[in-house]
């Protein structure tokens, strides 16, 4: 759902298998991942000496984008970060479509606008 077309072997992060890394999925009532989330340790640029999980590959299946899977997968996860403690924020690089979904979660955004091989970004983070 994230990378349509591309192997699950293709989709692995560098950081997707260190203990501080976790993931968390939303499943239907079919057993069917509908939604993905990978959360792992990385310092948060704006403020590199406070403890940050940076999360990247927030996903929904485009059939259940607006539903609130996606609210409901990342308020788990940030709850699930929290719980472990000792970590003060969380930090990503946000889709400019999704500006609205996050700000709805308590993320701000900083600086400018900012252009990857996936499309156009905000950097956005939220103390925890």
């Amino acid at each position: 759902m994230l990378r349509p077309g591309w192997a699950p072997e293709e989709c692995v992060y560098s950081n997707d298998y260190k203990p501080e890394t976790f993931h968390a999925g939303a499943i239907d009532q079919e057993g069917k991942v509908v939604g993905i989330v990978s959360f792992h340790a990385e310092p948060y640029t704006g403020q590199p000496d406070v403890s940050a999980l940076r999360f990247q590959g927030m996903a929904v299946t485009p059939a259940l984008q607006g539903s609130g899977v996606g609210s409901a997968l990342l308020r788990w996860a940030l709850d699930h970060a929290r719980g472990r403690g000792g970590v003060e924020l969380v930090w990503c690089n946000a889709r400019t479509p999704a500006l609205t979904f996050y700000r709805r979660l308590g993320f701000v955004s900083v600086g400018d606008e900012f252009v990857t091989e996936w499309g156009p970004h905000y950097l956005m983070f939220r103390r925890l």
